[in-house]
């Protein structure tokens, strides 16, 4: 889905000047399957459950890493902070890109 909704944006807002389209389906992508393998920094024992659940008594039934800066994800859905800054190193040349075509 994401693809198909980049590709029509990409179609209705491409050739505007003045506007950048930044994919970040496939700059998260791109990291995600170079870290392949890597595992989250929060993790549950229930695999149903989710990171920051509890029992009924208020006990942790997950786990957190001891350095969530070596970690691309905090969970399966969410990025750490080196996550995000690997993310953003895909980003970063075409964003300078765009601003340095942009003042010409």
């Amino acid at each position: 889905m994401a693809g198909m909704h980049n590709a029509l944006l990409g179609q209705k807002l491409g050739d505007l000047d003045g506007v950048l389209l930044l994919d970040l389906y496939t700059a998260f992508n791109s990291v995600a399957q170079s870290k392949s393998g890597s595992t989250p920094c929060c993790d549950t024992t229930d695999p149903n459950g989710h990171c920051g659940q509890e029992d009924g008594s208020g006990r942790a039934q997950y786990s957190v890493c001891d350095d969530p800066d070596s970690y691309f994800s905090w969970d399966y859905m969410h990025p750490t902070q080196a996550g995000w800054e690997a993310v953003m190193d895909q980003l970063r040349g075409p964003i300078q890109d765009f601003l340095a075509s942009s003042r010409d």
